[in-house]
């Protein structure tokens, strides 16, 4: 399980944080989920 997780999207990073904050980010839940 990581502690630390980095998201990218198109080229850019979106959220470097804990898996609660990369889970909780809206601008990944809209990159990745479509929500």
């Amino acid at each position: 399980i990581a502690k630390s997780i980095m998201v990218m999207h198109q080229g850019r990073t979106l959220i470097q944080g804990s898996p609660e904050e990369v889970r909780g980010n809206r601008e990944v839940q809209e990159a990745y989920l479509g929500e």
